[in-house]
């Protein structure tokens, strides 16, 4: 797949999360859909300057990539609890294989962690990288992907 149309993926991946929000019962799952949307436009922001479609900032891409960075290692943390909202897309895996689930968000944060920033092909490859760790986890964890 061409990076022009993969990195043009990037908000397909998260698409859901910000419309999760209305009607949600659990504050736990509203903080985790939060975190998942903060993941996503984050991401996003990073795929345009990579991409051209903004002017590229290094000093900007370097303090996204560190708020990337820090909302992975978090992931594990907003699912610790088994919570299940109507509105939710966890599917209940996340809980019942909870060290693979532990393992796959790993995998997202040493991604997250090695996510170069002082070029924008350093950071079309790490993007690149984090968008198919990303497909994966949701492919096992989300419902709908």
């Amino acid at each position: 797949m061409p990076l022009r149309l993969s990195a043009a993926l990037l908000p397909l991946i998260f698409a859901g999360a910000a419309f999760a929000l209305p009607g949600m019962q659990s504050a736990d799952v509203t903080k985790r859909v939060k975190l998942m949307t903060q993941i996503r436009d984050t991401t996003v922001q990073l795929s345009k300057m990579a991409r051209g479609d903004t002017a590229f900032d290094g000093d900007q891409a370097a303090r996204l990539a560190q708020l990337l960075r820090a909302d992975t290692a978090a992931i594990p943390i907003h699912f610790e609890f088994q919570v299940i909202d109507p509105q939710s897309r966890a599917r209940p895996e996340i809980w019942t294989d909870w060290v693979a689930f532990e393992q796959a968000a790993a995998r997202s944060q040493a991604v997250a962690d090695a996510l170069q920033t002082e070029t924008p092909q350093q950071m079309r490859r790490g993007l690149a990288t984090l968008e198919r760790t990303c497909r994966q986890c949701h492919r096992q964890y989300r419902v709908g992907d």
